[in-house]
């Protein structure tokens, strides 16, 4: 029986989170997958557990304990765990530990920068850093979605990038894809898809909201909770979240995509945008971290609005023009690549 083991579930198809959409991914490959809510439900009630308030946390004890139980019933051939998963318990089977979170050197950019304090930084990433470096020490191999990710780390291990489904993001028809959103067809699209939260960038994106109020501003919260608290203003529509099977659509209505993270381990959004031939403007981090040459849109090397705002300066004029490539950027990371690497293991 292979596994995955992750504290988000596979296949929330209201998520679009590139966690939940890669875990999805395996699950169609035939892998079982194992999730907090799985696990709580399956454990007797009388499991001795005493609730920390720190959700990951909690969840990876809760999973912990519920493999242990399963593994005297079932055996299971190998386990592709996340690497917040199994800190001290070792399964008999063959261990991978798949890193696609950073959550110690964001939190540490972010103190840095001010966006944390003290409380938040300590509870964040000496507790997430603790459990990631347990976990990887308990693997028998360790796994990075991006050369990004593994320099951070800064332990060995081999990098396979995600891979995006050609055939589902592909080119649309953008003035359909812009009418069936409600969006403007007679000003430039500039789409935005994330958390609210420091590190995704959302006070940059709210300057150049203002700074650039020619510019239509598709703006996709992925939690609901967000989405009810977004204020009304003229240039900017608030997507609701969409089934996964419908983000190309979203994507097809952008003039060009932004993804203005302090840091990300992959990015995978800004992969689909130019598998939609959607240029995209993008800090180096991630799966564009280490590109020498880029022709689907720019990669910003500051995390700074005015260097955005340079590019965007930019890409109003040539989005349209057939200069860019972002088609063929994602061609070289097709799903059925990674999904060979991953058969491979």
């Amino acid at each position: 029986m292979k596994t995955t083991v992750s504290w988000f579930g596979a296949g929330h198809q209201n998520v679009i989170g590139g966690s939940e959409v890669i875990w999805s991914k395996f699950k169609k490959l035939g892998f079982e997958h194992v999730d907090y809510d799985r696990a709580k439900s399956s454990l007797s009630m009388n499991f001795p557990y005493n609730n920390l308030g720190f959700p990951e946390v909690d969840g990876a004890f809760i999973i912990e304990e519920y493999l242990k139980q399963a593994e005297k019933l079932k055996p299971f051939d190998l386990i592709i765990k996340n690497s917040m998963q199994l800190p001290l318990f070792k399964p008999k089977c063959r261990t991978i530990c798949y890193v696609q979170d950073i959550h110690k050197y964001a939190a540490e950019q972010l103190y840095k920068l001010g966006a944390y304090d003290m409380y938040s930084y300590n509870r964040i990433a000496k507790t997430f850093d603790l459990f990631q470096r347990l976990s990887m020490e308990n693997a028998d191999e360790i796994i990075y979605v991006s050369e990004f990710a593994k320099h951070i780390m800064g332990k060995e291990g081999r990098v396979i990038p995600h891979g995006v489904d050609l055939e589902l993001f592909k080119p649309m028809d953008k003035l359909e894809a812009k009418k069936s959103l409600g969006l403007p067809t007679d000003k430039p699209v500039a789409l935005w898809i994330g958390r609210f939260h420091p590190q995704k960038g959302w006070h940059i994106i709210t300057e150049l909201i203002k700074k650039f109020p020619q510019i239509h501003w598709a703006i996709m919260f992925m939690d609901n909770t967000s989405q009810r608290a977004s204020p009304s203003v003229d240039n900017v529509t608030f997507l609701k979240p969409h089934e996964y099977s419908q983000m190309p659509r979203i994507y097809n209505a952008a003039d060009f995509f932004i993804l203005p993270s302090l840091c990300e381990s992959f990015g995978l959004s800004s992969l689909e945008a130019c598998a939609c031939g959607v240029p995209i403007i993008h800090t180096r981090t991630g799966w564009l971290w280490d590109k020498k040459t880029f022709n689907g849109g720019f990669i910003i090397d500051k995390w700074d609005t005015d260097k955005f705002s340079e590019a965007i300066d930019i890409m109003l004029d040539v989005y349209d023009k057939g200069i860019l490539e972002p088609r063929k950027e994602a061609e070289a990371y097709p799903l059925s690549k990674w999904e060979e690497a991953i058969n491979g293991l």
